[in-house]
């Protein structure tokens, strides 16, 4: 089985986070891939932010940087904030949970599931 798992508002949540802390655990334990799928730069801020809340994963997935590498036009506020069509940013969760052909993704975003369509279930959290 391959899980989609969104950071902010889900990974840092107060009352969930900790419970998917365990699972990611025993997810990679039971040897399913675990997918932190987030809307900021992947940076070691990122990784330690994972390492203090306690998550284990298999991949990341940035949807900043997956558009920076495309060369897709965005705009930033300040280095960490970055904008860009939001359509686009708003599809790029559900494209790459079809291209990797995630399972399951547990995100606080309504505005993301209705592009997801076909095998991926899209679980709206909090």
């Amino acid at each position: 089985m391959k899980i989609g798992l969104d950071i902010h508002g889900v990974l840092d949540h107060l009352v969930h986070g900790p419970i998917f802390s365990i699972f990611s655990h025993d997810w990679i334990m039971a040897k399913h891939e675990v997918h932190v799928i987030t809307g900021e730069h992947w940076t070691k801020e990122t990784e330690e932010k994972l390492r203090e809340l306690g998550v284990a994963y298999t991949h990341h997935f940035s949807i900043s940087d997956y558009h920076k590498e495309i060369k897709t036009p965005m705009t930033y506020r300040d280095p960490e904030n970055p904008f860009l069509d939001s359509y686009l940013w708003d599809r790029t969760k559900a494209d790459y949970c079809r291209q990797m052909q995630i399972n399951i993704h547990f995100d606080d975003s309504p505005v993301y599931g209705q592009y997801f369509k076909g095998k991926t279930t899209y679980i709206k959290i909090g």
